[in-house]
Formats: structure tokens, sequence, C-alpha cells
């Protein structure tokens, strides 16, 4: 067996280990989203067990792809903060 051919078949295997990891949490979702709709949890205690999940997929996403998945922010931005010994003098008046 050449070292190409094992290297496929590690990859394949590592796909094969991510798949059932999903399949597994997916899984997991469904039991959570059981038990609320059975009344066996708040509302409270199944938002957050459905984050953490999200949280162990997303971090495995990252880990796969090799990058880091940010959340993405709406709304206005505030206007940069320095400190006064930082800012330009011509733009800081002093008191």
């Amino acid at each position: 067996m050449d070292i190409q051919h094992r290297e496929n078949e590690i990859r394949l295997e590592i796909l094969e280990a991510i798949a059932r990891s999903q399949k597994a949490l997916a899984s997991m979702a469904e039991t959570i989203a059981g038990t609320y709709e059975a009344g066996g949890h708040d509302e409270e205690r199944t938002v957050h067990e459905l984050q953490v999940l999200s949280r162990y997929q997303l971090s495995l996403g990252e880990k796969i792809l090799g990058l880091r998945i940010r959340n993405r922010r709406t709304g206005k931005p505030l206007s940069p903060w320095l400190r006064d010994h930082v800012r330009c003098r011509k733009c800081h008046k002093s008191s």
C-alpha cells in the first residue's frame, strides 16, 4: 500500500468520524427538544443546552476548516475610545 492511498484512507476515516459526531449532536438536539415539548425542561435550560451543542458544532467546524468562524454583529458601531495621552494634540484640547 502506497503512502497516498493510506493518507486517503485516513482522511476518509476522519470524515466518517465527523459525520458520526454531527449525527450524535443532531440526536442530542432532538432529545433536548423532545424533553422540552414533554414538559421535562423549562425554556431557559433548553435554550442553554442547545447553545452548548451549537458551540460544540461551531468548534468542530472551526477545527475542520482551519478557520475561525465569527458571529456577525449588527448595529451602529461606537466611536473609537482612546486614552487621553494617546490622542493627537490637534484633536484633543486640554481642559
